[in-house]
């Protein structure tokens, strides 16, 4: 298959399919009233998950909401910077259409934009976020009726965020909420390092135990920093457990939608800011009990983008329509294992001038990436931080 074949059949596939709609009424066929919605995004988390097959990997609690629910093993980010992808999240609409293209300094979201929040908190929803939204956007564009954010709540704590939970629950009483839960981890600092990497919440892992993805170097400097990574994926483990005990005292389990996605992949070269897999390819898990059967895994490819009609039309909300993404209905009502044929993913800006455009469309089978500056030299953002040092210290 040549280029031209190969982005005319992925591209051309992206119509929206006939039938969807039977996918999302028999979903609220099965549940009285409008669900709860609770939505966790962790910082820069891959798939060192138990439940992605990572032997290595801390995670029972994140395997357990796995296995309540549906596991997509085919889940892509929008970007791999960390404002842009959460805009495409909560917009369901691509950066470059959202305005939204490059870190929160730097761009913001368009004034006509609409988000999810500001369309459940208009239906009547509780809305609340607690954690960094990450996104330059108006306050009408994310009316939370509750924030409680990262100078007000140490979001590394899974103590303070089960906490802030509880806080919340209180306020929302009876009324249907939303509620997103931005986790710090495993976002660097690393439990342990300088700044605010905080106490880990687990037996730290053995670097010389660790088998490493290809796309790093194996050095000693490397595992370490790995170990960490690991160590920062069991602390949101524990963020995850905390937050989910925290909806099951109150008596919510079975009233709330949860899914558990992140930004993008770890901060490491060949993964963040790049359009490689390690970067794109992220955890995505929907638990909604009494709906959507447990301990499902399906290889369907979805975008982060599809989340947002997916959560609208579960609700039984209009707008879904006006999204870049489609509703994955069908995929959770199990009436459908296939959703995409291909995916689409872009990175434009990091923070600062670090400008460079990149494009990808991917399939099951194929990936292309489209520079559309090969004249700039790239920099990855992973290489200029502490993880840069350690790599030129053991170059030395």
């Amino acid at each position: 298959m040549n280029r031209r074949r190969f982005l005319q059949w992925g591209l051309g596939s992206s119509a929206f399919a006939l039938g969807l709609l039977g996918g999302i009424h028999l979903l609220r066929s099965r549940h009285t009233g409008r669900p709860n919605v609770l939505l966790l995004i962790t910082d820069d988390m891959g798939l060192a998950l138990g439940c992605y097959g990572d032997a290595q990997a801390t995670t029972p609690n994140i395997d357990r909401l796995a296995a309540g629910g549906v596991r997509f093993a085919q889940a892509f980010a929008v970007s791999t910077c960390c404002s842009p992808s959460r805009a495409g999240l909560l917009t369901g609409l691509y950066p470059h259409t959202n305005g939204q293209f490059g870190f929160v300094e730097t761009t913001g979201l368009y004034p006509h934009i609409h988000t999810l929040p500001s369309r459940l908190r208009a239906s009547g929803y509780f809305t609340g976020c607690l954690g960094k939204l990450h996104i330059a956007a108006t306050q009408e564009q994310f009316p939370f009726d509750w924030w409680r954010d990262p100078k007000q709540v140490d979001c590394r704590s899974p103590q303070a965020l089960g906490n802030s939970v509880d806080a919340f629950l209180l306020r929302a009483d009876e009324r249907p909420f939303f509620l997103m839960v931005s986790i710090a981890d495993p976002h660097r600092p690393y439990p342990g390092q300088p700044g605010r990497g905080g106490p880990a919440w687990c037996d730290p892992h053995n670097p010389d135990t660790l088998h490493l993805p290809p796309y790093c170097l194996d050095l000693p400097p490397v595992r370490r920093e790995f170990a960490l990574m690991y160590d920062a994926h069991s602390r949101a483990d524990a963020s995850v457990g905390a937050i989910l005990a925290a909806l099951r005292t109150a008596g919510k389990v079975n009233s709330t939608l949860v899914v558990l996605i992140s930004d993008h992949g770890p901060d490491f070269p060949g993964a963040k800011t790049t359009m490689y897999d390690p970067g794109l390819h992220v955890p995505l898990i929907v638990r909604w009990p009494g709906v959507v059967s447990p301990k499902q895994t399906t290889d369907a490819l979805v975008s982060a983008v599809d989340v947002m009609p997916t959560l609208l039309e579960a609700i039984g909300l209009p707008g879904g329509e006006s999204t870049q993404g489609r509703s994955f209905a069908r995929v959770l009502s199990g009436q459908s294992q296939a959703h995409r044929a291909s995916i689409y993913a872009e990175h434009t800006k990091a923070y600062g001038n670090r400008y460079f455009p990149t494009r990808v469309l991917r399939t099951p089978e194929f990936k292309y990436i489209r520079n559309l500056r090969p004249d700039i030299e790239f920099r990855n953002v992973s290489l200029e931080g502490r993880l840069g040092r350690v790599l030129l210290r053991a170059r030395q």
